[in-house]
């Protein structure tokens, strides 16, 4: 499993691949930690299984639209 602090860094390597500006980086840090805290608080609610199902039927919308 990866934790937070390698999927940071990962991050911060794409950022510095693609040549985001600083704003740009704090900006996606921020939200992609937003985003892992909302999970984190759902499956804290007892809502991991409507998470998984809504996740799968994300994925799948976003590859039919990439493929279209």
């Amino acid at each position: 499993m990866i934790d937070l602090k390698d999927s940071l860094l990962e991050l911060t390597d794409l950022g510095t691949k693609y040549n985001f500006n600083a704003e740009d980086r704090t900006l996606l840090l921020d939200r992609c930690i937003l985003l892992g805290e909302a999970c984190k608080f759902l499956k804290e609610l007892g809502l991991s299984e409507e998470l998984n199902e809504r996740h799968t039927k994300a994925c799948k919308k976003t590859v039919e639209l990439m493929y279209k």
